[in-house]
């Protein structure tokens, strides 16, 4: 989906930089696409029709349209740079596509591998009666669920990173947890999503590669937001909660209390941060050209995010290979003392 967004983005972009009305533009852009992509942006060329802002329109659409969307969309018609604000999400679309690329490519084999691990495993003891065939596909079940679906969604929806989705989605599909509690854990303001997120920032290059990406994240809608003239303040609180972690959030947040004081931003930064983020972003204050350096900024982190997601899906499948051996292991041991459980009991016959 992050590609179709950018398809979209890329060509209303570059609709509107050539000078076609929106209007037309969103004719044009709804004539290239089908189904219920079609549909929605016919949808949205009747509200903005009748007078309706495009980035108000954007919001009967939320499957679509996260809220960095609306945000840029309704920063670039206030300040009268639209198409720049559309080649802006574009770009970003595409980043987080290529990311997502990155470690689907590395999950190809691993997921054929426990596939395979999860069904081969306790063939032994289903065949010699220490299994039922409910028992056996409940095994099967159990093993690819906690070892493979529910990582790799959280991985994949971390990586959408659109506040609130990955809560929502486990809440839907994991009813007998209790909707309370999963509700309680990912809420962006609840303490235990903000400890759920200071965990998966500290986790080995997973970590590291998600608070580079969430860094790009701020420092991307920072820059939009602010050089399209929107208040620094207002700025900064929307770009640190569409950063999408809460843990980073509150290392963020201290720049807006700073700045209501009349200080720097940089000074009420967390020292959590990477040293050479907080420099730049000095620098950037002190030269007066923060909008170019947020810009360079996310960038900078966007290219790091990059290299730890590839080094990421290098290792990936070499921590799998070790995982499906423990699997098989576990299982000869366990199909071991099934036969050996027969043995006796034909012994004993």
């Amino acid at each position: 989906m992050s590609n179709k967004r950018a398809n979209i983005y890329h060509n209303l972009a570059t609709m509107l930089d050539a000078g076609l009305p929106i209007l037309r533009a969103l004719q044009t852009c709804a004539s290239g696409l089908r189904g219920r992509y079609a549909s929605t942006f016919e949808e949205i060329r009747e509200k903005v029709k009748t007078g309706q802002e495009l980035s108000t329109a954007m919001q009967a659409y939320p499957w679509l349209f996260a809220p960095l969307d609306r945000i840029v969309v309704q920063a670039g018609e206030q300040s009268g740079s639209l198409a720049e604000s559309c080649a802006h999400l574009a770009r970003w679309y595409e980043f987080i596509g290529r990311m997502k690329s990155i470690i689907l490519s590395g999950l190809l084999l691993p997921l054929l591998l426990i596939h395979m691990a999860a069904l081969v495993g306790p063939i032994p003891r289903f065949a010699l009666g220490g299994l039922s065939l409910q028992e056996y596909l409940v095994e099967v079940f159990m093993i690819l669920l906690f070892s493979l679906y529910i990582p790799c969604a959280i991985v994949l929806l971390i990586l959408s990173l659109r506040p609130g989705k990955i809560g929502n989605r486990l809440i839907g599909s994991l009813p007998v947890v209790g909707p309370a509690v999963l509700s309680a854990l990912f809420s962006f303001d609840s303490p235990l999503r903000r400890l759920f997120d200071a965990v998966l920032l500290h986790l080995p290059v997973l970590g590291k590669a998600v608070k580079q990406l969430c860094l790009s994240r701020f420092c991307r809608v920072f820059h939009i937001l602010y050089d399209a003239g929107v208040p620094v303040l207002q700025t900064m609180e929307l770009a640190a909660k569409i950063a999408g972690n809460a843990a980073l959030y509150h290392q963020l947040i201290g720049g807006l209390e700073a700045a209501r004081h009349g200080d720097p931003i940089s000074a009420g930064f967390s020292p959590a941060l990477p040293d050479d983020f907080r420099n730049l972003w000095q620098v950037g204050e002190e030269t007066g050209d923060l909008d170019d350096v947020t810009g360079k900024l996310a960038e900078m982190t966007g290219f790091t995010a990059e290299l730890y997601f590839e080094q990421l899906a290098r290792w990936l499948p070499r921590l799998v290979y070790i995982y499906v051996c423990i699997i098989m292991i576990t299982q000869i041991f366990a199909g071991f003392q099934a036969i050996s459980s027969a043995g006796s009991g034909l012994i004993s016959f």
